[in-house]
C-alpha cells in the first residue's frame, strides 16, 4: 500500500519547491526511525519546524530557528498591539529572494470518530499561530502561521486509511494559502498509548 502524500500552495506563496523537499525529508526521518517504533511527528512544533528547516536549506535556500526578535502585546481590552517587548519567533526562512517569518504550531486531533470534525479545533491553532505571528515587528518580512496536525486513532480501529482519508478531506477544506501531507502505510503498524498516530499534515496561512 503507498504513502498517502501530497501537497497544494497557492501562487502567491512560492513554497512548493520546499513542501515537495518537506515530503522527502519526513519521510527520510519516518523510514530511518520507524525500525525502533518511532516516528518524527510525535514530538513537539521544535522537532516539526527542525525537518522543514532542513527541506528549506536543501532546496537551496536559508533559515533559522527561534531567535529573538521585538514584539508587541495584544490588549485584550481593545484588541490592538500595545507595549513593546523582547521575545522570540519560531521560524525565519528566505525562498527566491523573499523573507518570512513565522509562528508554529502543534496539534493533536481525533480521527476515529465520524461525527467530529477536526476542523474546529486545528482552525483555532492555527488562528492561534496567526495572533503571535501578528505581534511580531516584520521589518519588511512576510508573517506566516504554521500548523502541524496530527490526528490519531484507536487501535481497535480495522479501517485506517478510510479514517485517515476523511480527516485529511475535511482539513483539506480549511482556508490556507498552502498545505502538505504524509501518511506512510508502514506508520499505521506503529502503536504509542494503545492509538495510532499515521501521519502528519502542514498547513500554512499568511497573515
Amino acid at each position: 500500500m503507498k504513502a498517502i502524500r501530497g501537497c497544494l500552495c497557492a501562487k502567491t506563496l512560492p513554497m512548493e519547491r520546499i513542501l515537495m523537499k518537506w515530503l522527502n525529508c519526513i519521510a527520510r526521518v519516518a523510514d530511518s526511525w520507524v525500525q525502533f517504533g518511532d516516528l518524527p511527528w510525535w514530538y513537539n512544533e521544535r522537532a516539526d519546524i527542525s525537518i522543514l528547516a532542513g527541506a528549506v536549506w536543501k532546496s537551496g535556500e536559508l533559515a533559522i530557528e527561534e531567535f529573538v526578535s521585538e514584539k508587541r502585546r495584544i490588549s485584550r481590552n481593545t484588541g490592538n498591539l500595545s507595549r513593546r517587548y523582547t521575545g522570540r519567533i519560531d521560524f525565519y526562512f528566505s525562498v527566491k529572494g523573499q523573507h518570512f517569518i513565522a509562528e508554529a504550531k502543534d496539534c493533536w486531533s481525533g480521527a476515529g470518530d465520524e461525527s467530529t470534525d477536526p476542523t474546529f479545533m486545528i482552525g483555532k491553532r492555527l488562528e492561534s499561530a496567526l495572533s503571535d505571528i501578528r505581534k511580531v515587528k516584520s521589518y519588511g518580512d512576510r508573517k506566516l502561521a504554521i500548523l502541524f496536525a496530527k490526528p490519531q486513532l484507536p487501535v481497535k480501529k480495522k479501517d485506517a486509511e478510510r479514517l485517515i482519508r476523511r480527516w485529511l478531506k475535511l482539513v483539506r477544506t480549511m482556508e490556507t494559502d498552502a498545505i502538505a501531507w504524509y501518511f506512510p502505510d508502514n506508520a499505521r503498524r506503529i502503536k504509542w498509548n494503545n492509538r495510532l498516530y499515521p501521519g502528519v499534515v502542514l498547513l500554512i496561512k499568511e497573515r
